[in-house]
């Protein structure tokens, strides 16, 4: 299929509907035109709606590069393939300083846990999951697709969580 016109209506920022456009082929013909034998040298555009659906329980910075990417794929343009994140095996003393409960209100406390020199992260309500170190302090987590970072106050000492690299959850034990 050759696309000759190609028009994205919206990229809704919303999670529900995605993407919307008009996919119009001029090489196509109708069969109204084969049968008549009306075959034109340049026939009018074949034309098809489309709508992209992505559909999520959580809202990430992930969502917004799928849609993206998706749209684009659509439209025959350019997009990227993500690139696999090279995990390491952090420093065990720091994972024994990065358990404990972290808060940013007193209803929202998320725990971190290690076993077997792996940390893993619970939030309000769910079951553990893996952090998986990028080094030493970044780790990601991929339930949420968001970046973990443990960082430290003046004396060096563990006393915060800073969710997606900036929001700050304080260590409370």
């Amino acid at each position: 299929m050759s696309v000759v016109h190609a028009e994205r209506i919206a990229v809704s920022t919303v999670i529900g509907v995605l993407a919307g456009g008009v996919l119009c082929d001029a090489s196509a013909r109708s069969d109204h035109e084969l049968l008549s034998g009306k075959l034109q040298t340049q026939p009018p555009p074949i034309c098809r709606s489309f709508t992209i659906v992505l559909l999520s329980n959580v809202r990430t910075d992930a969502l917004s590069r799928i849609k993206v990417d998706l749209a684009a794929m659509v439209l025959g343009e350019k997009y990227e393939t993500p690139a696999e994140r090279a995990t390491t095996r952090p420093d065990p003393k720091l994972v024994a300083q990065y358990v404990g409960r972290d808060s940013v209100s007193p209803k929202m406390v998320v725990t971190v846990t290690s076993e077997d020199g792996a940390l893993f992260l619970k939030g309000i309500g769910g079951e553990f999951e893996p952090l998986e170190p990028l080094s030493d302090t970044p780790f990601f987590f991929r339930q949420m697709y968001v970046l973990v970072v443990f960082a430290r106050d003046s004396g060096g000492a563990v006393d915060r969580l800073l969710w997606g690299g900036f929001y700050k959850w304080k260590k409370i034990d």
